[in-house]
């Protein structure tokens, strides 16, 4: 048996959306992280939920106060040490905002939230990653030949989307749930959703999606080299909503 001396480990986790995040998941991630210490460490977005700066939520605070949810955010990406940073289409909204609302003080917190964002990945040394598009080749990262990425697609096929828009195996976060999906593809390259570490009942905004029912805690790991990538997904517990209440 050949032992591939340039074997690195890898890790990585999505969707924690700031105040939003489930406390118990991310225990057991940073748990993980310390026990198999990972050569490559991937938050794949929406670290931030940033509700309170769309829409109607900014006249009725509906989303939520924006420095705890900017706080918990980076807390957990403090905690996590990445080494590698992807936007999601949450954190797109600051940039989003800064370039298109018309409301000073929107802009001024959307600023100042990139402030804080960007000091805090210049400690980190981390590789940032943008939003960029699904089609854009500076939306992904490589390793061993496995495409990382926050992910664009939605809907049930979201994972098999991608692998069959770039040709190349995926993994994604974005969609809240655990995937696996072949594209239909020479070889079936493999797309992976790997879960989110936010508390699902806490999404107000999506209750009222069917998909929600889907959603699931979960991290992934593997190993990889120049040549190759394993993909491993790990439940962490299956969310299930409490009990239904008796009628009296």
């Amino acid at each position: 048996m050949m032992i591939n001396r340039k074997e690195r480990r890898w890790m990585a986790v999505s969707c924690s959306h700031g105040h939003l995040i489930n406390k118990s998941a991310a225990e057991e991630v940073l748990k993980f992280r310390d026990e198999y210490k990972p050569h490559t460490t991937i938050h794949l977005g929406d670290y931030t939920d940033l509700s309170a700066l769309m829409g109607k939520a900014v006249r009725s605070g509906e989303g939520g106060d924006i420095m705890e949810d900017l706080s918990y955010g980076i807390e957990f990406l403090r905690n996590l040490r990445p080494t590698t940073v992807f936007h999601g289409n949450h954190e797109e909204r600051i940039f989003r905002l800064l370039d298109e609302s018309n409301s000073e003080l929107v802009r001024f917190a959307a600023g100042e939230c990139l402030n804080k964002i960007n000091s805090l990945i210049k400690q980190l040394k981390a590789d940032t990653v943008p939003y960029l598009g699904m089609s854009n080749p500076d939306s992904y990262r490589n390793l061993g030949g496995t495409l990382f990425t926050h992910g664009y697609a939605f809907g049930m096929m979201a994972a098999r989307d991608h692998v069959e828009s770039t040709g190349r195996p995926i993994v994604m976060g974005h969609i809240h749930k655990i995937a696996q999906q072949p594209g239909r593809l020479p070889g079936a390259p493999t797309g992976y959703a790997i879960g989110c570490l936010c508390d699902i009942p806490s999404m107000a905004y999506a209750r009222n999606r069917r998909e929600t029912a889907s959603w699931d805690h979960a991290y992934a790991f593997g190993s990889w080299s120049d040549n190759y990538c394993t993909v491993n997904i790990q439940r962490i517990k299956q969310w299930q909503p409490a009990k239904y209440k008796q009628m009296k």
